[in-house]
């Protein structure tokens, strides 16, 4: 399920990253500041709402639902299989110098053949690749039942734009089709060695010798550990997306002077200071993306 309501690009000053039809990305050049050595330069896709009205959340619940994602891989990395999975960081940035101050969120461009394996309603590549359909399996394994990750994309086993289904449909976005969501991939699915390596029950299973496969026929765990998933928001109540919130709401009643002295007093205590992908690797503060003066929230 594509994001339809958002479209890839950068700032005005800077090219626009689109995906075309195979889902290949042009990327986005972002110098990094340092000092007068060779700086090495990386490339970031950034996403933009084309409704400038957008509700910030939106880009926050965007960024929860990958660290979900990234949460999953690095459990399924424990069990050792034959190749680890991992899913790209994503950030947010507030362009301040554009008038509404409006939001887009960021992630590594990741270069090289870009392949969707899965989608949200059941579809399988022709390939059917090992790896991310085991991942898939897993995750509603891991969950005990209460969430699924699909449309798993990316180049080789670096994954982006995923997307959730889950007991409680209203979260995550419109392609979160709930237990609807379960029963399709159910129906398509057919396990693989990568999925009787992490002892999973079998659903369809076609244990053949072809794609990756372990060098054990099991791994050394009895099972799989299980719980729920937990769906509560962890920006809800953070500073940066109240004073987000509380901003927009005053420039529409025409203070937005006001507004933006408010959304910007306490830069340093930045979402991402309070969770993103349980690193704490990243800082808040002014910074310079393509040439396009933002905030880092």
């Amino acid at each position: 399920c594509e994001q339809g309501n958002h479209r890839l690009g950068g700032s005005s000053a800077a090219p626009m990253a689109e995906a075309d039809e195979h889902g290949t990305r042009d990327p986005v050049q972002a110098p990094r500041r340092g000092t007068k050595r060779r700086v090495k330069r990386s490339s970031f896709v950034a996403k933009i709402a084309i409704d400038p009205n957008e509700d910030p959340s939106t880009y926050f619940r965007d960024v929860e639902a990958q660290a979900h994602c990234a949460h999953y891989a690095r459990l399924f990395n424990s069990y050792q299989p034959p190749r680890a999975v991992r899913f790209v960081k994503a950030w947010i940035l507030e362009l301040v110098e554009r008038q509404g101050r409006p939001l887009c969120a960021i992630e590594r461009f990741i270069s090289g053949p870009y392949k969707k394996h899965n989608n949200n309603y059941g579809y399988v590549s022709e390939d059917e690749r090992n790896t991310p359909q085991a991942f898939s399996h897993f995750t509603y394994e891991a969950s005990a039942h209460t969430m699924l990750v699909v449309d798993i994309q990316g180049v080789g086993d670096c994954y982006t734009d995923p997307q959730l289904h889950t007991l409680n449909q209203d979260e995550f976005g419109k392609g979160n089709l709930g237990i609807r969501g379960f029963q399709k991939f159910l129906a398509t699915h057919h396990c693989n060695r990568i999925c009787r390596y992490l002892k999973l029950p079998p659903v369809n299973p076609r244990y053949t010798m072809e794609g990756t496969i372990p060098n054990n026929p099991f791994m050394p765990a009895t099972k799989i550990n299980r719980s729920h998933f937990q769906e509560g928001h962890y920006f809800e109540s953070t500073p940066a997306l109240r004073q987000l919130v509380q901003a927009k709401a005053r420039r529409r009643k025409g203070g937005r002077r006001e507004a933006m002295q408010e959304a910007t007093e306490d830069e340093h205590d930045s979402f991402l200071q309070s969770y993103l992908w349980d690193t704490r690797d990243t800082s808040s503060g002014m910074c310079s993306f393509s040439i396009c003066a933002c905030t880092l929230l």
